[in-house]
């Protein structure tokens, strides 16, 4: 679902992308008299500006092999970096850290509940 709702913002930039790039020609060629009007730098840079924000970059290719730790050689797996709350607070709860009371002061009718084990 993540992935489709990239696509559709970037197809739902294009035409905003095209008029940047049309300004871009128009106000930042040097051999136009409209690129030495004050105006016309600012349309310009305000259009590199669009083009910029909407670049789509490629992602680069994975291409480590193998790498040591600890004096071994490992192959590494290619995964995406994210973050996963619920994940992180599970871990959280098996090395004894409670999140529900957090401060020693706060005490929470759940947070007796929740850390009853």
């Amino acid at each position: 679902m993540l992935y489709q709702m990239h696509e559709m913002h970037a197809a739902s930039v294009t035409p905003m992308r095209l008029w940047a790039q049309a300004n871009l020609a128009l106000y930042g060629n040097p051999f136009s008299v409209f690129s030495y009007n004050p105006v016309g730098r600012m349309i310009a840079a305000s259009a590199d500006l669009v083009l910029r924000t909407t670049h789509r970059y490629e992602k680069p290719p994975f291409e480590l092999t193998e790498t040591t730790v600890d004096g071994q050689t490992v192959s590494p797996k290619s995964h995406s970096a994210g973050y996963c709350a619920f994940a992180a607070r599970q871990a959280a709860k098996r090395r004894g850290f409670c999140w529900w009371r957090r401060s020693p002061g706060i005490t929470r009718r759940c947070c007796a509940i929740r850390c009853a084990r």
